[in-house]
């Protein structure tokens, strides 16, 4: 699949500013209708070599059926694909990566605060990984989720091939030695029109 070019507004402009504003490196307009879960990535999670699966509230199979994410997805309209990098020795400094992991998260909630100053109510922010929330996840001991507003689940984990994502829309797609990439994204839902400049830009920090 070749990179996907898309006409991109004067209020889509002013977000992805933001968000590269926030510390993303790049960052995208993100087309909801390409969010598509796949059943390949399904069963790679269920293969557990992340040793997440059944242990994270925001990991399969806890995250819900393909109907269920699909039911979910169609409640958003617009959003943003954005990446994070840092330089690494990720053989030899994984406390750095860890610590790596923990900025792409936090950056998911940033943006999801910039939209809401927007009056944009609904947001569905997903960081690149497992839910870092809480270590180890209530999950593991059947307990409730300690913090149902806090956790986020990924990309990957509704079955989505974000490698072929990154792909079609310009972004890095591509395993490094000397630095790592966490991808992440967050929709929204909002009743006016993403497709014309329709809402004034606003919300610079």
């Amino acid at each position: 699949m070749g990179q996907l070019f898309l006409p991109i507004t004067a209020v889509m402009q002013t977000i992805i500013a933001k968000v590269l504003w926030l510390g993303a490196t790049r960052c995208v307009s993100l087309p909801v209708h390409m969010l598509v879960p796949n059943e390949d990535v399904r069963a790679a999670c269920v293969r557990n070599r992340c040793n997440h699966y059944g242990c994270n509230y925001m990991c399969p199979p806890h995250i819900g059926s393909f109907d269920e994410i699909a039911r979910k997805l169609g409640d958003f309209n617009a959003g943003v694909l954005f990446q994070q990098e840092h330089l690494v020795d990720k053989a030899n400094d994984t406390d750095y990566v860890n610590r790596t992991q923990q900025a792409s998260y936090d950056l998911v909630i940033a943006v999801e605060q910039y939209l809401k100053s927007l009056g944009i109510a609904r947001v569905w922010g997903m960081p690149g990984g497992h839910c870092i929330v809480c270590t180890p996840c209530n999950a593991e001991k059947k307990n409730p989720c300690a913090y149902p507003n806090r956790a986020r689940n990924s990309l990957e984990a509704i079955g989505i091939r974000v490698l072929t994502l990154n792909k079609a829309l310009g972004l890095d797609c591509e395993f490094h030695d000397d630095k790592v990439v966490w991808t992440a994204s967050v929709l929204w839902s909002d009743a006016r029109d993403f497709s014309t400049s329709s809402m004034s830009p606003s919300g610079n920090r």
